[in-house]
């Protein structure tokens, strides 16, 4: 009998231990954290702006300091690297059409946040890439409108506008650089 109260609080200690691992374990694989080391492994650097699609596992990310960027999809596992200067512009979508836009050569648009989703809001990134011109980061969609880690459709929309008036600075400070370029040279 003396034997037995060490024996339970060694069981004790190893199951607290191994609840403790996989706690651990599930941070560390969690989809995110997945997708942002994929895009700080091919950036080579700090990811200083990005946007995921956790639902399924897609997401962009920009290092300024090296102006790059980079699309993951399969949470992470695949990347393409992209000059920032190659982004010639994003789009809001709702529903299949586009509802905002900022584009480097154009002005921004931003969707109404009034305005519902029936379907899907997304983001189109648009690329100077004949091969790959574009890439799609859902934000919302009445399929995995049940998943807590999805914003509403309004909320989404919200985030979008966001993210385009993000775009629109980064491509307008690009513009100007390209200009101030021009003109010293």
């Amino acid at each position: 009998m003396t034997q037995l109260a060490p024996l339970l609080a060694l069981i004790a200690a190893a199951a607290v231990l191994l609840a403790a691992l996989r706690l651990v374990a599930n941070a560390y694989n969690e989809t995110g954290r997945q997708i942002l080391r994929g895009l700080r492994k091919v950036l080579k650097g700090a990811v200083e702006a990005f946007i995921i699609d956790y639902g399924h596992g897609s997401g962009v990310g920009f290092n300024f300091t090296s102006m790059m960027m980079a699309v993951a999809w399969d949470a992470g596992e695949w990347c393409r690297v992209y000059s920032v200067d190659e982004l010639l512009g994003v789009e809001l979508m709702v529903d299949g059409r586009a509802e905002g836009w900022a584009f480097a050569k154009g002005r921004l648009w931003s969707a109404d946040e009034q305005m519902s989703a029936e379907r899907q809001v997304a983001l189109r990134h648009v690329f100077d890439d004949p091969h790959h011109p574009d890439f799609m980061l859902e934000l919302w969609s009445t399929e995995r409108e049940q998943d807590d880690t999805i914003p509403d459709a309004r909320t989404a929309i919200e985030k979008g506008n966001r993210w385009l008036e993000g775009m629109a600075a980064l491509m307008a400070t690009i513009q100007r650089r390209r200009i101030e370029i021009e003109e010293a040279a």
